[in-house]
């Protein structure tokens, strides 16, 4: 009578097939790849075990220019039939290198995921407490558009990050389970540099800005950083170390 014991157990099996293509015999860092794959899900609940299968598209386009100059990376998938069926994700980002070791870049990108809730928000799990609830959960959705460059000789990453996200799920009061479903966005500005203070000593500075519009459940700070003042160093030949503090 005194212990409370929730679990939830899967066993997960993939079967995948794919194709690749190289269009250019002298450059391997670009292909095209297809494939499907056939998802068996069993499952251990409180209430009993379950089974589940997806069946699913994908595809992958990536191409690193022989010139090392341009990143393309394009790849998606598609939840056709099974347990998951009307999931999906697709990427796109295109990154230019600068620089004759072309350490520094500029990236933009878009990617969108159209996804089932947890199953946490699932009546079969054992974590599904919340008994007022009368309707499932939709489908949430996100697009996320993003954007960085990185400068090595600066040691200086600038980001943003802007999402539009519908059907955000949450718990609330510990075990009550929600969803949000208006479209709302959220955005996110970022800046990571990192100072020498001496010849071992390094301050690494992140800085990140944060806004969401309309009444969302969704609690972050507006001004969040991270510092850390480490001590670094190659030691001995073969001894890497990095040991200090850090401040949130």
């Amino acid at each position: 009578g005194d212990t409370v014991y929730f679990r939830d157990r899967w066993k997960d099996m993939v079967n995948d097939l794919s194709i690749y293509q190289f269009p250019d015999a002298k450059n391997l860092q670009q292909f095209v790849k297809l494939g499907a794959a056939f998802q068996l899900l069993n499952g251990e609940f409180a209430s009993g075990n379950s089974s589940f299968y997806n069946l699913i598209f994908h595809g992958e386009y990536r191409n690193t220019t022989r010139n090392k100059k341009w990143d393309v990376e394009l790849h998606g998938s598609l939840y056709s039939a099974g347990f998951n069926s009307g999931n999906y994700d697709a990427h796109i980002s295109l990154k230019r290198f600068v620089g004759k070791k072309k350490q520094g870049y500029a990236e933009i990108g878009f990617e969108n995921v159209n996804r089932s809730p947890s199953f946490l928000f699932d009546t079969r799990s054992s974590f599904y407490l919340d008994k007022s609830l009368t309707s499932g959960f939709n489908k949430e959705n996100n697009s996320h558009i993003f954007a960085s460059i990185y400068q090595p000789s600066l040691k200086l990453r600038l980001s943003g990050d802007y999402y539009l996200i519908s059907n955000y799920t949450y718990f609330t009061d510990y075990y009550k389970l929600r969803q949000y479903e208006p479209l709302f966005n959220f955005l996110l500005v970022s800046a990571q540099k990192v100072f020498r203070l001496s010849k071992h000593f390094n301050w690494y500075v992140d800085i990140y800005l944060q806004q969401k519009t309309g009444d969302v459940p969704l609690n972050v700070p507006f001004l969040f950083t991270r510092n850390r003042v480490a001590y670094e160093g190659n030691f001995f030949r073969n001894l890497n170390i990095s040991t200090g503090f850090e401040i949130k």
